[in-house]
């Protein structure tokens, strides 16, 4: 049993095209979406549109609720975010933020061999925002939940498996009988609203991969592809919203040095 895992796209279309051809060399069993496909680059549509072509699970992120006007998400009135958010809606339509905002904040896969697999963008995912920290981060904040907290969410009867997001920081972590893998970022291998938070590297569009093997149990890495990132540019140009001080800032981030050595997972 294979599963690919991917999210925080937040609207790279360039970014998440290379993970979906990638994902698809690995020809997983199933493909989870973790949330955030949309609310950042120029192509928020073509991601929703691209995701939905799979029929993978996908669950809600804290860019799907600010689209969506989710009070605890809802950007500042007239915030650069606000304004971002309202063109997003238009350019998604009706029919797409209908079904964004159809989807689960959290999922338990039941699978014969492998037991349960749960999926949600945070823990919980009633808050959607606080993520699974990595190893060095700090063990609770804005962003990152406890791990005692994590524990008590996932229960009694925990999952061999729990697929999350949220940090854009790729993290694969035991807690107790559960594996927790955060693929980290497809579009935001470093957010320039926050770089103290991701610093894992520059335009790296990542995935993960979760094995099962009935002698071993799970066991899951992180995998990095390239992606066009003056595609992204040029698409993100197109946004009437994004002026060139938006572009040269966004542009200066992605194309900073990568952070020598792997990926920081343990």
């Amino acid at each position: 049993m294979r599963i690919c895992s991917f999210g925080d796209v937040h609207g790279n279309l360039s970014a998440l095209r290379a993970v979906l051809d990638a994902v698809a060399r690995e020809d997983p069993d199933l493909v989870v979406c973790t949330g955030d496909v949309v609310f950042g680059w120029g192509e928020p549509e073509a991601c929703a549109d691209a995701v939905w072509a799979l029929g993978c699970p996908w669950v809600t992120g804290n860019a799907e609720q600010a689209l969506l006007d989710a009070p605890e998400h809802r950007p500042p009135a007239g915030s650069a975010a606000a304004v971002r958010a309202a063109w997003e809606r238009g350019r998604l339509g009706p029919a797409r933020l209908r079904r964004l905002a159809a989807l689960p904040a959290g999922l338990a896969l039941h699978l014969r061999d492998a037991g349960t697999v749960r999926a949600a963008h945070g823990c919980p995912p009633a808050r959607i925002t606080p993520g699974v920290r990595a190893a060095g981060q700090a063990e609770a904040g804005d962003n990152v939940a406890s791990d005692d907290d994590v524990r008590a969410w996932l229960g009694e009867d925990p999952p061999g498996l729990f697929l999350c997001g949220h940090t854009h920081v790729p993290t694969v972590r035991r807690l107790g009988p559960t594996w927790a893998v955060n693929p980290g970022s497809v579009g935001y291998g470093i957010h320039p609203d926050a770089p103290e938070r991701y610093q894992t590297g520059n335009a790296w569009a990542r995935f993960a991969v979760a094995d099962w093997c009935a002698e071993r149990g799970w066991s899951a890495s992180v995998r990095r592809v390239a992606y066009d990132v003056d595609e992204a540019v040029r698409a993100l140009a197109r946004a009437p919203w994004a002026d060139a001080d938006e572009i040269g800032r966004r542009l200066a981030f992605v194309r900073r040095p990568a952070v020598p050595g792997p990926d920081p997972v343990p």
